[in-house]
């Protein structure tokens, strides 16, 4: 009896061990995929930036081409209507033209830059999620090493327990004619002692 209650001790403290290791395991390995996709969100944010910028420039291209186009109709529009082309008006309707044309490609410019920053705070983000999804994998998995270890050392504490109590009852090997640590042994407090005759 008292042999099977030692490996009862001993065996449950083995598998509590594994069974803390194991959990560990899962939960780093949960956030080890976890810091992998943000990782990757990382990189997609810069790329989605260097299409941003690309897709912005391309923009500000377009419109300054239609820009000139509008400007040179306009000219030709006053040259065609008679309207001396170096008065006043003429000249103040050609430079507002301008003026309006390099207003909408800085506000151009300025949305494109805005979008590029946000995509860059974005992977900044997940640059930093990872890490710390990639820290908290790291630490599951030392967790779960401690756990193991302090499973195996309490585990081994009960066991020495165990066997000393067993042996100073003689349960191990000879016999003791004390009913009572016979009882406290192997029925425990609250049990009816068992008695052992010699």
């Amino acid at each position: 009896m008292a042999g099977a209650s030692i490996a009862l001790a001993a065996g449950g403290s083995i598998l509590s061990g594994i069974a803390a290791k194991r959990s560990a395991d899962a939960t780093a390995s949960s956030y080890g995929y976890q810091s992998q996709i943000a990782g990757m969100n990382a990189q997609l944010q810069l790329q989605n930036r260097d299409w941003a910028l690309q897709a912005g420039g391309t923009a500000a291209v377009q419109y300054g081409m239609k820009a000139r186009a509008d400007a040179g109709n306009i000219k030709v529009g006053q040259a065609a209507s008679g309207i001396s082309l170096d008065s006043d008006s003429s000249v103040n309707v050609r430079d507002s033209q301008k003026m309006i044309t390099e207003m909408d490609t800085n506000t151009i410019n300025t949305d494109t830059a805005r979008k590029a920053y946000g995509f860059e705070v974005a992977s900044a983000t997940a640059s930093a999620q990872s890490e710390m999804y990639s820290k908290a994998s790291s630490d599951a998995k030392s967790g779960g090493n401690l756990a193991m270890m302090a499973s195996l050392l309490s585990g081994s504490g009960s066991v020495a327990s165990k066997w000393t109590e067993a042996k100073s009852v003689g349960a191990l090997g000879g016999k003791t004619n004390d009913p009572a640590q016979i009882g406290l042994f192997i029925g425990g407090n609250d049990r009816a002692p068992t008695w052992v005759t010699g």
